[in-house]
């Protein structure tokens, strides 16, 4: 797994959270060559709201394929293999976040493509929007073609849009809620889970249980858990991270999840992320965003821009032998609320 993804810390500490006590339960499928492990592809199960019913459902991750072994059909073999164990195991749905090469191999054996995800950025400093243009140029003309060219365009004339923008604005906050840095989530957060569910269609279950086990218990992370709260109680959440990588060695921070009550409870939780990256000098935020959802709105009015040249893609594959199923699904998948946190990018 190091060879393969040598930016993650691959050990058995994080294997055991991600698969061997996983409280939802994972599936794994392994290539192995003379005794050695040289291909890999998981399933870890996570809770799916999809209407009104909870399913078992997966994400598909870490699929790694030796170096040395491939273009030998390895890939597609142990993808056909995880989807049937998936079937056997129950779980109705599987997704994924996967890079261009792999997206091209998943369609081949079942997967569908839902959704472009949106990736929405915003630059913190005046001094960092030069950098930024520079840093997507090269990215367009890496493999220049039209549609990379007609990305960085749309994606510069966003930009353009909010360059007179302050880091943050001070007119959308409101101090109409209390503020915390919270280590864990407690039962307040199944209450906010159980008044919220019913406004979305399709997503992960976000309940006590699940943001524990995903942000709380994962080794090596170093997330920051915000609340807004008012008499004790929880209006919402959200999740940070920042690092410092890539190109110009960027700190960079992420709004891994956000969760909350109403738009007024997002503006709050913005300004308090926002306030906190700047004082961290951090040079870029990234947040993962479908359109049809109000944060999509709220983050815009925060001086974020659409980075149409670094859109994810969003497939999943139905796992289930039931029409009825696929119609449900195919209804709603439109309104699936997803974040950087449903997947395992950071």
């Amino acid at each position: 797994m190091n060879i393969v993804f040598p930016r993650y810390r691959c050990d058995l500490k994080r294997w055991r959270w991600e698969f061997g006590d996983n409280p939802f339960g994972s599936v794994q499928t392994f290539s192995d060559f003379k005794g050695k492990i040289i291909g890999h592809m998981g399933l870890v199960c996570v809770p799916i709201k999809i209407e009104k019913r909870i399913i078992l459902g997966s994400q598909a991750v870490d699929l790694a394929v030796h170096p040395s072994f491939r273009r030998e059909g390895i890939f597609l073999e142990i993808g056909k293999k995880l989807l049937r164990d998936a079937k056997d195991r129950g779980i109705a749905i599987s997704y994924g976040v996967p890079n261009d090469p792999s997206y091209r191999g998943h369609v081949k054996y079942g997967w569908f493509l839902v959704s472009e995800i949106p990736v929405l950025v915003k630059i913190m400093g005046r001094k960092d929007f030069l950098l930024f243009v520079l840093a997507r140029f090269r990215d367009c003309f890496k493999r220049p073609n039209l549609i990379s060219i007609s990305k960085f365009v749309r994606t510069i004339q966003n930009l353009m849009k909010v360059a007179s923008v302050e880091y943050y604005k001070h007119s959308l906050c409101s101090d109409f809620f209390e503020k915390h840095i919270v280590t864990s989530f407690d039962e307040r957060f199944d209450k906010l889970w159980e008044e919220m569910s019913s406004q979305y269609q399709l997503l992960v279950v976000r309940n006590t249980k699940y943001l524990n086990w995903r942000y709380v218990e994962k080794p090596y992370s170093n997330y920051v858990i915000m609340t807004v709260e008012r008499n004790s109680k929880v209006e919402g959440y959200i999740v940070l991270l920042k690092e410092s990588h890539g190109f110009l060695g960027w700190k960079r921070g992420y709004i891994v999840d956000i969760f909350a009550k109403s738009e007024k409870a997002i503006y709050s939780l913005l300004h308090y992320a926002l306030e906190y990256f700047a004082k961290e000098n951090v040079n870029l935020v990234t947040c993962w965003m479908m359109k049809n959802q109000s944060t999509y709105d709220c983050l815009l009015q925060n001086g974020f821009i659409d980075d149409r040249l670094s859109s994810e893609k969003l497939i999943c594959s139905i796992n289930v032998d039931n029409n009825k199923y696929e119609k449900l699904y195919h209804r709603v998948k439109k309104e699936w609320f997803f974040t950087i946190g449903d997947s395992d990018i950071v």
